[in-house]
C-alpha cells in the first residue's frame, strides 16, 4: 500500500510537470513559432513496447568476505628443541577434532574443541574443568572414558593411550613393564567389584519375596501341568470306550453272521432231502444250487466276521497302551511344577551369601589400594604443550607459519572457522528496507564470483563495529561453498526487498497520466490512427528502473502492445482541435 501511494504520488507529479510544461511552452511563444503552428505537420507518436518481466526492488552495497574465528596455534615451552619435525597443513586445509596440527620433535600437537585452554598437564589423580572438558572430546571421538566426572581416572588414562595409538604416537608415560603392573593391577580391581555384584545381586533375589505375578504365574503352570495329565487319561478312557463299542458290534455283527449260515445250511439239508423249504416240493437242480451258493455266501459272511471279531479285540487291547507314555510324560511335568512352586515359596538362606559379600567387599578394598599405589607411581600424562583446544571445530588453515626443519617458539600458524561471514553497512535510508533472515547476493563480476546468502545480524545503532557513524553495521553469513580457494575479498551485495516474483506486464513511468478522479490511465495504439485510453492499476515499481508494474481494469492489453510516452509534433488533442477548427470555417 506504502508503495502503490507513492507511486501515485510519483505519476501525479510527473502529469502535473508535464501539464506545466505544456502551458508554459502554449503561452510563451515567439512570433515565429505563432506563425510556424499556422501550418504545422501532423503530430506523430512516440511510444514503446509493453513488456513482461519480472520486477524487484533491492538495496545495493558493498561488504567484505572473512573467514570466521581466527586464532593462532602456537607452539608451548613443553617441547624440549621445538624443532618441526611433520608441518603444518596447507592453507585451506579443514582441521578437525582429534587431529594432529604439527610434529615437534617427534611429537604431536593435536587440536581439541573446547572453550578452557590447556594450562597444565594432566595427569593420574587430578580432578577440574579442565580434566572434564578433555574427557567431553575424548568422547565425542568415540573413546570410552568410564564416565564424564572430572577425575582423570584408569578409565581416562586408558582411553588417552588408545587416542595416542590410534594416532600412531606412543602416549606418554609408563613402560611396558610399568603398564603390564598397572593392567593387572586393573583387572584385579575389575574382577572384584564383578564379584561383589555378583553376590549382591544374589544376595538381592535371595532376600526378595516372590512377586505376585511369579505365583500367579506358577499357579497358572501347575494348572496347566494337572490338566494335561487329566485330559490325557480322559482321551484315554474315551478311546476304550470307543474301541469296546466297535469291538461289540463287530461280535453282534458276527453272532448274526453265525446265524444266517446256520439257517442257510439248514435249508440246504432240506433240499437235499427232496423238499425245497420254500415251495414245498422236490427242488430243482436249479433250485438246489440257488440254496448251496447262498449258504456259502453265508459261510463267507461268518469267516469276514469273526476276523473282525478278532482284530476289534485286538485294537481294545492295544488302546490304552498307547496313552500310557504320555500320561507318563505329563504326570512328570505336574511333579516339577508341584517342586518348582514349593521352592519358589520357601525362603532361601542368605547366611553364606552375605558373608560371601563381606569377603568380596574386602577384596576389592585391598584390589583398588594397590592400583591407586601403582598410579601414584606411574602412570599416562598429557603434556600441556601436546594440545590446543579450539572453542569450535572443524576450522579451516588460514595460514601455515612452519615448515619441516624450522625452530619454532610462538605461533606455528592460524585457523579460522569454516564459515563464510561477510561484514557490510547500510545507510539510514536502506535500513529499514532490510530485516535478519532476509537472502543476500554477494558478487564480483570481475573475479567471477557469485556467493549467497542471509543476513544474520543488523546493527540498531550507527557507527558501530568500526562502521562511519551515519552507517548501520550488517553482517551476512554466506552459504558453503565447494570452492577451496581464498574468497576474501570485497563484494558487491544485492538484497531484494520486494520483487513481483514472476514475469508481469511493465510500462514506463512516463506513459502513465491520471485523471481527475484518481484513476490512472494508459494510452495504447491500437492502429496507426487510433489510440484507445484505458485504465489500469499499477503495482511495483523495480528501484533504480522506470519501468512499473500495470494491470489493466477491463480493456485488453498483453506484451508487446505500444503505448504512447510523448508525442512528436501537435499533441493529438492539438490536431482533434485544428480539425475542428477547419470545419467550423468550412461550415461559416
Amino acid at each position: 500500500m506504502k508503495q502503490r501511494r507513492l507511486l501515485a504520488v510519483v505519476v501525479a507529479i510527473a502529469v502535473l510537470s508535464a501539464a506545466a510544461g505544456w502551458f508554459a511552452g502554449r503561452s510563451l511563444k515567439s512570433s515565429d513559432e505563432a506563425q510556424a503552428d499556422v501550418a504545422a505537420p501532423d503530430a506523430s507518436l512516440i511510444t514503446v513496447p509493453v513488456e513482461a518481466t519480472t520486477l524487484s526492488s533491492s538495496v545495493v552495497t558493498r561488504g567484505d568476505v572473512r573467514y570466521e574465528g581466527s586464532v593462532s596455534i602456537e607452539v608451548g615451552s613443553g617441547f624440549a628443541t621445538s624443532v618441526v619435525t611433520k608441518a603444518p597443513p596447507e592453507r585451506g586445509a579443514i582441521v578437525d577434532e582429534g587431529e594432529m596440527f604439527v610434529e615437534v620433535t617427534g611429537r604431536p600437537l593435536f587440536v581439541l574443541q573446547g572453550e578452557l585452554p590447556m594450562f597444565r598437564d594432566l595427569v593420574p589423580g587430578v580432578e577440574g574443568d579442565d580434566v572434564r572438558q578433555f574427557e567431553v572430546s575424548l568422547d565425542r571421538l568415540g573413546y570410552d572414558v568410564g564416565g564424564i566426572d572430572g577425575v582423570y581416572d584408569e578409565a581416562l588414562e586408558d582411553a588417552v593411550s588408545a587416542f595416542y595409538t590410534d594416532s600412531g604416537y606412543r602416549a606418554p608415560g609408563p613402560s611396558l613393564e610399568e603398564q603390564e603392573q598397572l593392567t593387572q593391577a586393573q583387572e584385579a580391581v575389575t574382577q572384584a567389584r564383578n564379584q561383589v555384584r555378583s553376590i549382591q545381586q544374589s544376595l538381592n533375589e535371595a532376600s526378595r519375596p516372590i512377586a505376585e505375578s511369579t505365583r500367579l504365574s506358577l499357579d497358572q503352570q501347575l494348572t496347566f501341568a494337572q490338566r494335561a495329565v487329566d485330559d490325557l487319561k480322559a482321551d484315554r478312557d474315551a478311546a476304550v470306550v470307543a474301541a469296546t463299542g466297535i469291538r461289540d458290534a463287530s461280535v453282534t455283527a458276527r453272532d448274526e453272521a453265525k446265524i444266517a449260515s446256520e439257517t442257510a445250511e439248514a435249508r440246504v439239508a432240506q433240499a437235499e432231502a427232496g423238499t425245497h423249504p420254500d415251495t414245498g416240493v422236490a427242488p430243482t437242480p436249479d433250485e438246489l444250487t440257488e440254496l448251496d451258493d447262498t449258504a456259502a455266501a453265508a459261510v463267507a459272511v461268518l469267516v469276514a466276521a469273526e476276523e473282525t471279531v478278532v482284530a476289534t479285540q485286538e485294537a481294545l487291547d492295544v488302546t490304552p497302551g498307547q496313552f500310557e507314555r504320555g500320561i507318563e510324560d505329563a504326570e512328570t511335568n505336574l511333579a516339577i511344577q508341584i517342586a518348582s512352586r514349593r521352592e519358589a515359596l520357601t525362603p532361601a538362606s542368605t547366611a553364606s551369601l552375605s558373608a560371601s559379600l563381606e569377603d568380596a567387599n574386602r577384596s576389592v578394598v585391598s584390589a583398588e589400594e594397590r592400583l591407586k599405589a601403582l598410579q601414584d607411581e606411574i602412570g599416562i600424562d598429557v603434556p600441556q604443550a601436546e594440545i590446543v583446544f579450539l572453542p569450535t571445530l572443524p576450522r579451516r588453515v588460514e595460514q601455515s607459519l612452519a615448515e619441516r626443519g624450522d625452530v619454532v617458539n610462538g605461533a606455528v600458524g592460524r585457523v579460522s572457522g569454516v564459515d563464510l561471514i561477510l561484514d557490510s553497512s547500510l545507510g539510514a535510508g536502506d535500513r529499514p528496507l532490510v530485516s535478519v533472515g532476509d537472502r543476500v547476493v554477494a558478487d564480483d563480476d570481475d573475479l567471477g564470483i557469485t556467493l549467497e546468502g542471509e543476513v544474520s545480524f543488523l546493527a540498531d545503532e550507527q557507527g558501530t563495529n568500526g562502521q562511519g557513524s551515519n552507517r548501520f553495521y550488517m553482517r551476512i553469513r554466506l552459504d558453503s561453498v565447494d570452492d577451496d580457494s581464498d574468497l576474501t575479498s570485497n563484494l558487491r551485495v544485492t538484497i531484494p526487498f520486494d520483487t513481483t516474483g514472476g514475469d508481469v506486464l511493465a510500462v514506463p513511468l512516463a506513459a502513465l497520466s491520471l485523471r481527475a478522479d484518481g484513476a490512472t490511465l494508459l494510452q495504447v495504439e491500437r492502429s496507426p490512427d487510433e489510440v484507445e485510453v484505458i485504465e489500469v492499476v499499477t503495482g511495483l515499481r523495480a528501484r533504480g528502473s522506470d519501468l512499473v508494474e500495470v494491470r489493466p481494469v477491463s480493456a485488453e492489453l498483453a506484451e508487446g502492445d505500444r503505448v504512447v510516452v510523448g508525442f512528436e509534433g501537435p499533441s493529438l488533442a492539438e490536431r482533434e482541435s485544428d480539425e475542428n477548427s477547419d470545419r467550423d470555417g468550412e461550415e461559416e
